[in-house]
């Protein structure tokens, strides 16, 4: 907390006395070099405890990381299997903009400081688009994962034979 407010200022804590995230938010998607001041401080205790999460999973244990900047941080080798929700950007802006009020302005400005959709497709293993109801992705989610499960079986088999 005292790195953040000495990293970002005293403008990122709410009235409440609590960080606030959508200021925080507000302030590194308009100023490149505070999101890298973010990014130093937060990135390298994530990816540690990650790491450490990965090491010592049991074998054969299927991990699934929810990881906003994988690709942005070059760590996909860290994982089997790589996985891209993607949806057109008219979808994506209709929807933050639902979610959260975001103006166009707010949604381009953010889209920028990420590695573009399509180079993330590119390097991922499997994308999945999401562009119906919430169920139908979380549908396509639990048969990837079903794959990986058996995959995951048959090679435990064949490894014991």
């Amino acid at each position: 907390r005292a790195a953040l407010i000495g990293a970002l200022g005293a403008t990122i804590v709410g009235a409440d006395g609590a960080l606030d995230r959508e200021r925080i938010a507000a302030q590194v998607f308009a100023d490149a070099e505070a999101r890298e001041r973010l990014n130093a401080l937060v990135h390298p205790a994530v990816w540690r405890r990650l790491q450490e999460r990965i090491v010592g999973a049991p074998a054969g244990e299927i991990l699934v990381c929810d990881i906003p900047l994988l690709f942005e941080n070059a760590r996909e080798a860290w994982f089997d299997l790589t996985i891209v929700i993607s949806a057109p950007a008219e979808v994506r802006l209709r929807r933050v903009q639902e979610r959260s009020g975001w103006s166009v302005e707010e949604f381009q400005r953010r889209e920028a400081a990420q590695t573009p959709l399509a180079e993330k497709e590119r390097r991922a293993d499997l994308t999945l688009q999401n562009v119906g109801a919430p169920a139908d992705l979380e549908a396509a989610v639990q048969h990837v994962y079903r794959e990986i499960a058996a995959a995951g079986q048959s090679a435990a088999r064949e490894s014991r034979s």
